[in-house]
């Protein structure tokens, strides 16, 4: 079998939500969004550099290894940005398993941290999915 990754990363079909800390809004609406964000979180570089930096470390044969089906398998992997730009609280919304998942989440935790979020001139955490697709052909 043979395994290529294909990204999908359509900076506009990413979801971007940033979520209120408790001194920004009161106590009892700390739960809600405060909606779009005014700047985006973004990757050191910038937007090409994301993309790039996937591509260059996911080790694209983690599925062919564990013996996956041939198919197309687009895995999503939702993750927060810090304050601090740290990448947290990474999880895997699919589970087709061979390992698809956990290397997608491997290299985006591996990652340098990226530029905050800002919303009314504050520093926010903010939520990102992170589509990406694996296709195995058979051979």
């Amino acid at each position: 079998m043979k395994l290529f990754v294909v990204l999908s990363l359509f900076i506009v079909s990413n979801t971007v939500f940033v979520f209120a800390q408790k001194n920004l809004i009161p106590k009892e609406d700390s739960s809600k969004s405060l909606g779009k964000i005014e700047t985006e979180a973004y990757f050191p570089g910038g937007n090409s550099a994301w993309p790039e930096y996937l591509q260059k470390r996911i080790r694209a044969n983690i599925a062919a290894k564990k013996k996956a089906p041939a198919g197309t398998y687009t895995v999503v992997i939702k993750f927060a940005i810090g304050k601090d730009g740290k990448t947290e609280e990474i999880t895997g919304e699919t589970n087709y398993g061979y390992g698809m998942e956990n290397e997608v989440m491997r290299v985006i935790e591996a990652g340098p941290r990226w530029m905050p979020a800002m919303q009314n001139g504050k520093i926010v955490r903010a939520y990102r999915r992170q589509p990406i697709t694996f296709v195995v052909n058979e051979k």
